[in-house]
């Protein structure tokens, strides 16, 4: 045994464990320590350039880290509370637009007291009643839509951390607190 280790070749041990090893980053600082003895310069300098190599890819690693967790609270956030709050506002902007319709307009009514006549109705703009019944038909359906929407967030959210299990838990987090949001913006939208 003894006599193996005097005849072994250090290049090619580095060589072999460099292979061997499930860690990138050994494998990596042993290729460069390996590039440092083969060229023959000083082993410190070898070390040294490993040593940066690994800080810059921790570095890297933790940069990556954060810039994807900022994602995720973001996608967090929006799904669970600017979506449902933008689309209550739309909606209820779309319902008060639709019952201005219903009364008189403004230019409807400057037109008649300047003493011009009134256009015909287009016909490409719905009814007031096809109005509404498009608005109601929103309101039924972005319920289904906000759980749709975190349903997609929460399975990128689980890929993205690697913890495919953890996407129903976020899936039914986020649609509850959507659906709460839609209720309280809608509901507060609507009111008024």
């Amino acid at each position: 045994s003894c006599a193996r280790c005097r005849s072994a070749n250090p290049q090619k041990a580095l060589m072999q464990w460099a292979e061997r090893t499930p860690s990138i980053m050994l494998s990596r600082a042993l290729l460069l320590f390996l590039i440092g003895y083969q060229t023959g310069g000083k082993l410190q300098k070898a070390l040294r350039a490993s040593a940066e190599d690994l800080l810059s890819s921790f570095a890297l690693v933790r940069e990556r880290a954060a810039l994807l967790s900022i994602q995720n609270y973001t996608l967090i956030v929006a799904g669970a509370f600017l979506v449902p709050a933008i689309l209550s506002i739309s909606l209820s902007f779309s319902m008060q637009i639709t019952q201005m319709q219903s009364g008189t307009s403004f230019s409807s009514a400057f037109s008649e007291n300047i003493g011009l006549a009134q256009s015909p109705p287009s016909q490409a703009q719905p009814s007031v009643p096809d109005s509404l019944s498009l608005v109601h038909a929103a309101q039924g359906a972005i319920p289904i839509y906000l759980v749709l929407n975190c349903i997609l967030i929460s399975l990128f959210i689980s890929i993205s951390q690697g913890a495919r299990e953890k996407f129903i838990h976020y899936a039914i987090l986020l649609s509850l607190l959507s659906q709460a949001t839609w209720l309280v913006a809608s509901g507060a939208a609507f009111a008024q």
